[in-house]
């Protein structure tokens, strides 16, 4: 074994180890983008109650994050007022962009 084998045994060591840390910087950078492109979605409540369990929901959609939201809606959701399950929907929405926020109103469509 000559020094030119270990000259180049380091070289060789330094290159993998070297690809592996370019390899975490990009997919570090790459989810940075995302983070920086994605919608994120903040959804607020307020109700009066008129002795019905949230007979009138007002829920205030808005968008924090950075990219607009597209098809926004919300499957059936249940929540516990008074002691009592009540399941609404929330209606579409096409778009919602940075900083926008909507107002919506829900009506319960269940409550046990």
């Amino acid at each position: 074994m000559t020094i030119n084998d270990l000259i180049l045994g380091f070289t060789f060591l330094a290159i993998v180890w070297y690809s592996f840390e370019t390899r975490g910087l990009r997919k570090a950078t790459i989810h940075q983008i995302h983070l920086g492109i994605s919608p994120y979605l903040l959804l607020t409540t307020n109700y009066e109650n008129k002795g019905v369990a949230m007979s009138n929901m007002l829920l205030q959609v808005k968008n924090i994050g950075n990219g607009v939201a597209l098809n926004v809606f919300s499957d059936e959701h249940k929540l516990l007022d008074n002691n009592k399950e009540v399941t609404y929907t929330m209606q579409l929405m096409d778009t919602l962009s940075p900083g926008e926020f909507k107002d919506i109103q829900i009506q319960s469509i269940r409550g046990k």
